[in-house]
């Protein structure tokens, strides 16, 4: 994982404990698994790769974590030595628990959308104040540290597209343009990147994980490239166009579809006569025109 610097990570632990303070929050309850880690990792810079996962944050001590398998367990405490993390294959049922256990300090709970039904709606809601807006006011604010880091991270990315760039030549299959880009990424610190493309012409209906398709003359090769840098991330996606673009053979192009539409209506849609196979030809060159 691509980890938060030790400063950055300090001072969004003050920024949290200022806002938990300010709601009289005494211990944060954040949940989360590894399609909904965003504000883990924000609270306590952990994502999980396995099961549910929970992060007790102690206003005035340290953060405690819970999580559903002892390998993530594991990985955790050599990730950041100083959390108190343990592992359970009730994760749910430890949470609740713990959560009893913490007797009258006021709790909240966060974010709802990845929150466990059990808890959400279990006998423990009552005595629980949510805390998701809480987070997102936080999390929205960037601090000039986090800036940075964006910026970082965008500069990478493009980067990485040049990277692409020159690795995109006809006969090289999908996946040798991603390898090479991860290895670039990997040379620069950044073990993180989500990456799809596409490849190919008008069949190509959206992108996908590299396969072993190999680049043809004329094909259209879509990325995005989405490098983590300090745990932000930034995402670009481009067009290229292998050997010279070539016009499509049947139905008008961008500059004819915008002269053929009413000079007082610009931006009127196209009527509704027009045939599906029509749709899909302007389509393309209207892509094959913005790559230029």
């Amino acid at each position: 994982m691509s980890a938060i610097p030790g400063n950055a990570r300090a001072e969004r632990r003050v920024r949290l404990a200022t806002a938990m303070a300010d709601q009289g929050i005494d211990i944060l309850v954040v949940a989360g698994n590894p399609w909904r880690s965003d504000y883990l990792r924000f609270a306590a810079d952990i994502i999980p790769l396995e099961g549910q996962a929970f992060a007790f944050i102690d206003r005035e001590g340290p953060a405690r974590i819970i999580v559903e398998h002892p390998a993530e367990a594991a990985r955790l405490r050599a990730e950041q030595t100083e959390l108190d993390v343990r592992w359970s294959l009730s994760a749910i049922e430890e949470a609740e628990t713990a959560i009893r256990g913490l007797g009258k300090r006021r709790i909240a709970l966060a974010p709802r959308a990845a929150v466990p039904y059990r808890l959400a709606m279990g006998p423990l809601v009552a005595s629980i104040a949510p805390a998701t807006a809480l987070l997102d006011r936080l999390m929205l604010r960037k601090s000039p540290a986090e800036i940075e880091a964006f910026r970082r991270a965008a500069v990478l990315a493009d980067e990485g597209y040049a990277v692409f760039r020159g690795a995109a030549r006809v006969g090289r299959p999908e996946y040798a343009l991603v390898a090479e880009v991860e290895a670039f990424f990997r040379s620069r610190g950044c073990p993180e990147n989500f990456q799809i493309l596409g490849s190919g012409g008008r069949e190509v209906r959206g992108m996908h994980p590299p396969t072993e398709r190999r680049l043809a003359p004329g094909d259209l090769v879509t990325t995005e490239l989405t490098p983590c840098v300090d745990g932000y991330y930034a995402q670009i996606c481009r067009t290229l166009v292998l050997g010279n673009r070539a016009r499509p053979r049947n139905g008008p192009s961008l500059s004819t579809t915008r002269l053929s539409r009413p000079a007082s209506r610009p931006f009127a849609p196209e009527p509704r006569r027009e045939t599906s196979r029509g749709r899909k030809t302007r389509c393309f060159a209207i892509m094959v025109s913005a790559t230029t």
